[in-house]
């Protein structure tokens, strides 16, 4: 009886010592819950307190087994010392039988107190689940009720609108005029629809064959610009060509009217050098006659009319003189060019004609030059100009060219060069023509 109350007692120690624990143990459940652990099985739990019951159980055995061992030491006290330690061991025995009884029973009850705990645990933790899943249930069920509602009240809204536009339609479509501008604007949006689908394929096809256009049509610029950049070079060789043209003929004319006037200057002054000299020749006939009639009354007369005649010869001199000049020519050779001028109706009068742009070196050197031997510089001149403007980039200025080799020709100083000068002028005109 003394073991079952001391049992009891112990029992109800436990259990109230669990009871306090229990909330320590629903707060580490909780915190199981918080960081999303799942309570210890049943099973589990009971393995381990058994297991720990097992090994006190044989830590007791051991003492019990001990105390067994010790007895024989006591075999030889007295009887009353025998009795003595008899009771003294039952007492022990008592004790421990006590202390393990109580040991187990604390044991038990922890196990049984864990054990409650983490069931508690684990139904709050279910329940909870349970309540917060039929909270997000019916949190679902009242978004899902109200999306309901709300796409209802659209519907019903956009039955409402379809209806009254229907019904503003059918309004207008008794005014005739609106009818026909809204058909108007129907078609026409469904044109530029599809004018705009049309579009993006075929925005679509350009892309996939845009590297190939844009390099097409940089070949295609590229000869457009080449061609426009030529014939705009012809052009402007043509009016380059034209203007030289007109400026050559123009000094040609120049030329010619000087000779004419020149001519026709040596052929005034020669026929009034004539008329002067025949004047004179008979001015001094008669006053040689009036001077052998009266010789003798004025010898002073002699003197004057022997000046006369110097004069008059003087004045043939320097007309002579004159149209010799004319047909001459004058080089003068500077460093870097060489000009030649021909003489003009003056005893020492001079006009440049030429200018080349380079230093001759004459064979012979004198103080002034016949027409022919200057023909080979002309000559060489003007075949060397038609050269070079036929080796510029483009188009070659043709009426320069033809213009030079025409020059070349009327200074050609032989045969063999005039041929030469003809052929290359064919040759320039065949091609100018062949361009046109």
């Amino acid at each position: 009886m003394a073991k079952e109350t001391v049992k009891n007692s112990t029992d109800a120690a436990h259990e109230a010592d669990a009871k306090e624990g229990s909330p320590k143990e629903e707060k580490k459940a909780t915190e199981n819950k918080t960081t999303k652990k799942a309570p210890k099985s049943k099973k589990a739990v009971k393995k381990a307190a058994a297991t720990k019951k097992k090994n006190k159980g044989n830590a007791s055995k051991g003492e019990t087994t001990g105390a067994v061992e010790s007895q024989p030491s006591t075999e030889k006290k007295t009887p009353t010392a025998k009795k003595s330690s008899t009771k003294n061991e039952a007492e022990k025995a008592d004790t421990d039988a006590k202390v393990k009884a109580e040991e187990e029973a604390r044991i038990k009850a922890e196990e049984e107190a864990k054990i409650k705990a983490e069931e508690e645990a684990r139904i709050k933790a279910e329940e909870e689940a349970k309540a917060k899943a039929e909270e997000e249930a019916r949190i679902k069920a009242e978004e899902e009720a109200k999306a309901k509602a709300e796409e209802e009240a659209r519907i019903k809204a956009e039955e409402e609108a379809k209806a009254k536009a229907e019904e503003e339609a059918r309004i207008k479509a008794e005014e005739e005029a609106k009818a026909k501008a809204e058909e108007e604007a129907r078609v026409k949006a469904e044109e530029e629809a599809k004018a705009k689908a049309e579009e993006e394929a075929r925005i679509k096809a350009e892309e996939e064959a845009k590297i190939k256009a844009e390099e097409e049509a940089r070949i295609k610029a590229e000869e457009e610009a080449k061609a426009k950049a030529e014939e705009e070079a012809r052009i402007k060789a043509e009016e380059e060509a034209k203007i030289k043209a007109e400026e050559e003929a123009k000094r040609q004319a120049e030329l010619d009217a000087k000779k004419k006037s020149e001519a026709a200057a040596r052929r005034q002054a020669a026929e009034a050098a004539r008329v002067k000299t025949e004047e004179e020749a008979k001015r001094q006939a008669d006053e040689t006659k009036n001077i052998q009639i009266a010789a003798k009354k004025k010898a002073s007369l002699k003197k004057l009319i022997i000046a006369a005649c110097t004069f008059g010869v003087f004045v043939l001199v320097l007309i002579s003189a004159s149209a010799s000049n004319s047909s001459n020519y004058y080089i003068t050779v500077k460093k870097h060019s060489t000009l030649i001028y021909k003489g003009i109706f003056s005893p020492t009068g001079k006009d440049l004609i030429l200018k080349v742009p380079s230093a001759i070196a004459l064979d012979t050197v004198k103080a002034s030059y016949t027409l022919q031997d200057v023909k080979p510089l002309f000559f060489d001149h003007h075949m060397a100009e038609a050269a070079v403007l036929q080796t510029v980039t483009g188009v070659p200025d043709f009426p320069s060219v033809i213009a030079s080799y025409e020059a070349a020709v009327e200074y050609a100083p032989g045969p063999a060069e005039l041929n030469e000068a003809l052929k290359q002028l064919e040759a320039a005109k065949d091609v100018y023509k062949a361009i046109q």
